[in-house]
Formats: structure tokens, sequence, C-alpha cells
């Protein structure tokens, strides 16, 4: 039998077969509530049982999917995995992440058949899925504080463009300062997005794109020592239903004097030392703070979010508190 590890995003071509088994497990402690399914008009499927299905025909296209039970939500935060055998193919998915308080499905992969052979694409934890892992973090927040009710009319981000910040941000940093406000975004709703350094604005909202705005703008600002571009006066009257996002390697007092809900995402070789700094400095100003130092961007590459779960809880609370 002919094996194949799929990446996300990539895609591989088999030869149709009589039947094909495919099934879904989970990857480390398990406990998850899920049911896989294979969704399209043209499916012939009989269930062997809540996490693997017998394959007999598929005309035109299906998606495969991952699903909790009616109703209900996965119960356990969990990795799965796909796989399919058609008896001379064995194809291995890469693994998606599913969260505990999530009540809608996963998709892992699509299908497509066409001159006596079946295409799979492979969806994964990196590329795909309805939400990324940062934003299924923070949506299991925003749930498990039953915040999903409060409204903000407005996301804003803020990042420095000063000259220290082309020194202070690597790619991998601003690749992680994309992910948490793409996190930050999705769980917590509002009527509008943008992002500026208080001249130059977007209001896209994909992870690429956030990425790309930022090293412009940062690269803009690599000679403007000392000078941040945005009006601090203008931004402390936000309102108490906006969440400002500051992006910076050296928080001022000026991000702490708005009474709306603020975040301060902090890179930089010495960001631990300024953040505990700017937490005495806000006093008891309604301010979370999180780190964008090496030792975060390596959580998030190994798929792990503590870094954004726990500003995800301090954001809570700020909402908590105006609600």
């Amino acid at each position: 039998m002919a094996n194949y590890a799929l990446k996300a995003g990539g895609s591989r071509t088999v030869p149709q077969a009589p039947v094909i088994f495919i099934e879904v497990f989970e990857t480390g402690a398990g406990g998850a509530a899920l049911e896989l399914q294979i969704e399209g008009a043209g499916v012939d499927a009989t269930r062997v049982d809540k996490r693997r299905l017998s394959v007999r025909g598929i005309v035109g296209s299906a998606s495969i999917v991952v699903r909790p039970p009616l109703g209900a939500t996965f119960g356990t935060s969990s990795s799965v995995q796909l796989r399919v055998d058609t008896g001379e193919h064995q194809l291995d998915f890469p693994r998606v992440l599913v969260d505990a308080a999530e009540d809608e499905g996963e998709h892992l992969a699509d299908v497509v058949a066409a001159d006596g052979s079946y295409r799979f694409l492979a969806y994964g934890s990196d590329a795909g899925t309805k939400y990324s892992a940062e934003a299924r973090e923070v949506r299991s927040t925003v749930r498990r504080e039953d915040l999903e009710g409060v409204a903000l009319s407005e996301f804003r981000v803020i990042v420095d463009s000063s000259a220290s910040m082309a020194v202070n941000t690597s790619r991998d940093a601003i690749a992680a300062i994309a992910r948490y406000i793409d996190g930050l975004r999705v769980g917590y709703t509002a009527r509008s997005f943008s992002i500026t350094d208080g001249q130059a604005s977007s209001q896209n909202t994909e992870v690429p794109q956030l990425e790309e705005f930022v090293t412009k703008i940062i690269a803009a600002g690599a000679d403007r020592v000392g000078s941040r571009r945005w009006d601090a006066q203008r931004e402390r009257t936000r309102g108490a239903d906006t969440l400002t996002v500051y992006v910076t390697d050296g928080p001022t007092s000026d991000m702490f004097e708005s009474s709306a809900p603020t975040a301060v995402l902090i890179t930089g070789p010495i960001a631990r030392q300024e953040r505990e700094l700017a937490r005495k400095s806000a006093g008891r100003a309604p301010v979370a703070f999180a780190v964008i130092d090496d030792e975060a961007i390596a959580e998030l590459k190994q798929g792990n979010a503590t870094g954004l779960a726990q500003l995800s809880e301090q954001v809570a609370q700020l909402l908590k508190e105006k609600n």
C-alpha cells in the first residue's frame, strides 16, 4: 500500500476504488464528542461508527467535516486527524484543532471525483479551517465568560511605527502579532475594524494582509526616531464600546488614559520588562497586556496559544466590567 502524508493546503489524486474508508481519530488525550461526515449531493456512503465511514461512490465533489453532536459542543479541546484508505493508497491529513466550546463543524478535506480518480484537498490547523487556532482560543473565552451578546462598535489596532520598531520586530514577531489580532478580532466581534499607525490605515482582516500592512508601516518608520503618528488626544475619547489594541516596543502613558478597554501587545527583546513597567504606570486603568517575544513566538509555532489565552481572559474581564 502506498502511503502519503498531506500538508495543510496540499492535495493528492488517487484512482477511484469500489469502496474507500474514511476515518477520523484524535491525537493526544482525546475525549471530544464528534462525528465524521461526508457532505455532498452525489455521495453514496454508509456509517460504520461515529468516526468511520464506508464510501462506495462520489459524483462531483464532497466535503469531509467533523461535527459535534446536534445542539451541543465538542466538549473537550482536541486535535483530530483524517485518514483515507482506498485499499491501494492511504492518505494521512494534517491535524485540525477543535475547541471545547465550539458548536460548529470543522472542515477536514474536500474531494473531487473526475476521470476515474479522486482528488483530495487537505485542510489543517494552519490553513483552510473556519477559524484559526488563535481565533478558536478567543471564541472559547467569549463563550465561557458569557460575552457573546456584547457588541463592540469598533475594533481598532494602532501600530507604533517609530524607528525603534524596525529594530525590535522580526518577521516572526509580525506574524505572531497578526495572529493575535486575528484571534481577538474574530472572538470579540465589532461592527467595524481598522488598523493604522495614525496616518496609513487598512480595513483588511486577513492574516497575510495584516502581516503585510504591519511590515510596510514599520519599514516606512525606520528613520522616524521617537515619533508616533497617532493622535493621543483623539484616542483618549474613544467610547466604552471600542476595543483598542496598541502594538509597540515601548508602552507610553497615553495608551492607558482612555476609559475604553485597551490591549497592548509589546514586542522586542526586553518586552517582559517593558510590560512590568507599563503595568505599574497603568495602575487601575482598563488595560490588558501581552508580550510578543521569542518565547511567545515559539509557543505559537508549536500550536500553543497560551499567551493569547491569557490576553483574552484579561480582555474578557475588562469587557465584563464595562457591561
